[in-house]
């Protein structure tokens, strides 16, 4: 199998199995993915800006609601950045104790 599907490139295996009402779908490998053309027409490649400045590009979900609908998450947060936030809110430390935890390092 190996050496039939070396015959061909992923382009050409895939516009047959168009042509020939072949159920086969492309493998990709690693970024490549990013260069589909299906994956671009889906608009499923997006670049996230990163708290560093950096961008960093990724694939969205396939699952539209509308045809023209963008996936564009907001980025992960930064470790440590709702840290305060959770200890405050959700665990009810004051500021004596966050003062506490800073000055020893264990946040």
């Amino acid at each position: 199998m190996t050496a039939i599907f070396k015959e061909r490139t992923r382009k050409e295996w895939t516009d047959f199995f168009i042509a020939t009402d072949i159920a086969g779908a492309p493998a990709f490998l690693g970024a490549d993915l990013f260069d589909d053309d299906h994956a671009k027409v889906r608009r499923l490649v997006y670049d996230e800006a990163q708290s560093d400045g950096t961008s960093q590009r990724l694939m969205g979900t396939c699952i539209k609601t509308k045809p023209d609908d963008e996936f564009a998450p907001p980025a992960a947060p930064d470790v440590g950045q709702h840290t305060e936030e959770l200890l405050t809110t959700l665990a009810g430390y004051d500021a004596a104790e966050m003062w506490c935890l800073g000055s020893s390092g264990a946040i």
